[in-house]
C-alpha cells in the first residue's frame, strides 16, 4: 500500500515504468505506476517515450535529491558544518555528486559514473 507523507502531496517513490500494450504483440504506450498504483501514461509513438516515462518515474528521487542538495548547500553557506567533524562538507559533497549521478542516471536510463573515484583521482 503506498502511503502519503503528510508533508508530500504527490504518490511517494518508488515509480516504475511498465510496457502498455496495444495487442499481444504490439506495445503502445508506457505507463508510470506506484505500488499498483498507476500515475501517468506516456504515448509511445514518440521516440522520446520511453526516456519521458523514465523522468516521470524518476520525479519521486529527483524531488529528494535536490531537496538534500539545498540542505546540504544551506549547511555549508551557514557555516553549520564543523570542517574537523566526520561530517566535512568535502566529504559530504562527494556523497551527495553520487547520490544526484545516480538520481540523474536512472531518469536518463543508462549505469550511473563513478563520481567520487573520478574526483578522486582528479584532485590527486
Amino acid at each position: 500500500m503506498v502511503k502519503k507523507s503528510p508533508s508530500s502531496a504527490h504518490t511517494p517513490g518508488p515509480w516504475d515504468v511498465q510496457k502498455a500494450w496495444r495487442d499481444r504483440t504490439e506495445p503502445s504506450n508506457h505507463w508510470v505506476y506506484a505500488d499498483g498504483l498507476f500515475i501517468a501514461e506516456v504515448d509511445g509513438e514518440r521516440p522520446e517515450a520511453l526516456a519521458n516515462a523514465r523522468l516521470i518515474a524518476a520525479a519521486p528521487e529527483l524531488l529528494a535529491a535536490c531537496k538534500t542538495a539545498l540542505e546540504d548547500a544551506r549547511r555549508a553557506i551557514t557555516g553549520e558544518w564543523d570542517i574537523g567533524s566526520t561530517d566535512c562538507p568535502a566529504d559530504g559533497f562527494r556523497c551527495q555528486a553520487e547520490y544526484l549521478e545516480q538520481v540523474i542516471a536512472a531518469a536518463e536510463g543508462r549505469k550511473p559514473r563513478r563520481l567520487c573515484e573520478d574526483l578522486r583521482r582528479a584532485a590527486a
